[in-house]
């Protein structure tokens, strides 16, 4: 079987950017703060094998809407917001940490 995880990454460009303001990571109510590499470690402590990690900061459409022309402006940023997100998702600065494992 497969398992399939997503979570907050601990490890987001937000966090680093907005500090304790940052929207994902909420403290005190998350016990665990997780990344790539102790999501890899928990997996293998319990006899998963991790197959891929992927990082993914995503913007919504929805979000660019509420922004000031934001209706008028979805058409232009959409594209352009594509290339930096991808550089970040490389850097594993992304909101989310997705991980897949299978049972060894």
């Amino acid at each position: 079987w497969r398992l399939i995880v997503i979570l907050p990454s601990f490890n987001n460009l937000l966090r680093y950017l907005l500090g304790t303001n940052e929207p994902y990571i909420i403290s005190p109510e998350h016990l665990n703060y997780l990344n790539g590499r102790n999501l890899r470690k928990l997996m293998s402590k319990h006899g998963l094998n991790v197959e891929k990690i992927e990082w993914t900061l995503k913007v919504l459409p929805l979000a660019i809407g509420k922004l000031p022309f934001g209706g008028i402006a979805i058409p232009v940023l959409k594209p352009l917001i594509g290339i930096p997100l991808k550089l970040i998702d490389a850097l594993h600065l992304g909101i989310f940490v997705t991980v897949y494992a299978r049972k060894i």
